[in-house]
C-alpha cells in the first residue's frame, strides 16, 4: 500500500521533528522511527486505527505526544494530519475532500 502525506501533515511532522531535535539531538530521530513502525503497520493492516468515522482513523504514537489521522483510499493510505494530543481534536476535517 502506498503512503501519502498531505501537505500540512507533513508541515505538523516536520515541524514536530525540529522541535524535538532541539529539545535533544536524537529525539527528532526516534519520532521518526516509531512514526516509520506505525505507518509500516498500517500499510499492512490499515484497519488497525481506531475509526473516527466511517472514513477516517486514527493511531496514538506510544512514546510521542501525537495521533496519526488517515484514510484509506483504493490501495493508499493518505495521512491526513501528525497531531499533537492537545491541539483542538478536530481541525484538520476541512483537509478531507468532500
Amino acid at each position: 500500500m502506498r503512503v501519502r502525506y498531505l501537505d500540512p501533515a507533513r508541515a505538523e511532522l516536520l515541524e514536530a521533528v525540529e522541535y524535538y531535535e532541539r529539545q535533544n539531538a536524537t529525539l527528532g530521530g526516534e519520532l521518526l522511527l516509531e512514526l516509520e513502525h506505525v505507518i509500516s503497520m498500517l500499510r499492512h493492516s490499515p484497519e488497525l486505527g481506531a475509526k473516527l468515522d466511517a472514513r477516517v482513523r486514527r493511531v496514538l504514537l506510544r512514546r510521542f505526544p501525537y495521533r496519526v489521522v488517515y484514510t484509506v483510499e483504493g490501495e493508499e493510505l493518505v495521512v491526513v494530519a501528525f497531531a499533537h494530543l492537545r491541539r483542538r481534536p478536530d481541525y484538520w476535517t476541512d483537509r478531507l475532500e468532500s
